[in-house]
Order: structure tokens, then C-alpha cells, then sequence
């Protein structure tokens, strides 16, 4: 489940923020294939493109109808930056110093009380 919502947030993400939403426009680049091949039955697909696409944009009497094709015109093209910046204010720095009191163990610090041996309930002890 996790792995179909991300392929869905990632197609979501490129078709919003990218060019490949003009892969959509697919069906728009057949069908007018389809009527400029009616027109003229030797134009190949090949063919059509070069005229579409390699030739910049002539001013035909189609030329409405060229500019619906991918990759002919950028749609939906606008990147948003947000920046936050924030002015921080030197004053909002006070370093305060204190000296830093360090307890260090030593031995003297260890109880050498022998009561916890002379519970009656200690577990037995190998030598």
C-alpha cells in the first residue's frame, strides 16, 4: 500500500511540477497525425513529426490546432520557491557562562560497608 501511494504522490508530483504532463496530449498528436495523413496519404509518421517539430512553428492555417500538440507550448510550467528568512537578532545570542562542576568518582567516594554481607539471604559465592 505504502509503495502505490508513493508511485501516485511521485506521478502526481512530475505531472504537476514537470513537462510530462504533456504526454497527456498524446491522443491530440494521433488524431491530427490522422487528419494530415487523410490529407495527404504520403505523409508518413516520420514524416509528420519532422513537419511538426523540426521546422519551428509556420503560421498554416492549422497552426491553432499545432499549437494543442506536446511539446509545442509550455503549459503548466511555473516553479514556486517559498524561502523563509528569518533576521535574527544578535541580542537573542546571550551566551551565559557557568562554571561547569565536574563530580568525579574516586575510591574515597566508595562505602566499604560490609552490611549487605551479612544478610542472611545472599547468594552463594564461588572462589
Amino acid at each position: 500500500m505504502k509503495k502505490l501511494c508513493s508511485i501516485i504522490f511521485l506521478f502526481a508530483y512530475l505531472l504537476s511540477a514537470t513537462e510530462l504532463n504533456q504526454f497527456l496530449k498524446t491522443p491530440v498528436l494521433i488524431q491530427h497525425f490522422i487528419t494530415q495523413e487523410t490529407e495527404n496519404p504520403e505523409l508518413s509518421f516520420f514524416g509528420y513529426l519532422e513537419m511538426h517539430y523540426f521546422n519551428g512553428n509556420p503560421h498554416d492555417s492549422d497552426y491553432d490546432q499545432d499549437m494543442r500538440l506536446p511539446f509545442k507550448s509550455h503549459d503548466n510550467c511555473a516553479t514556486v520557491i517559498f524561502l523563509n528568512v528569518q533576521i535574527i537578532n544578535q541580542q537573542d545570542f546571550k551566551i551565559q557562562r557557568y562554571p561547569q562542576i565536574i563530580k568525579i568518582n574516586t575510591l574515597r567516594d566508595i562505602s566499604y560497608s560490609s552490611y549487605h554481607l551479612k544478610a542472611i539471604w545472599q547468594p552463594p559465592k564461588f572462589v
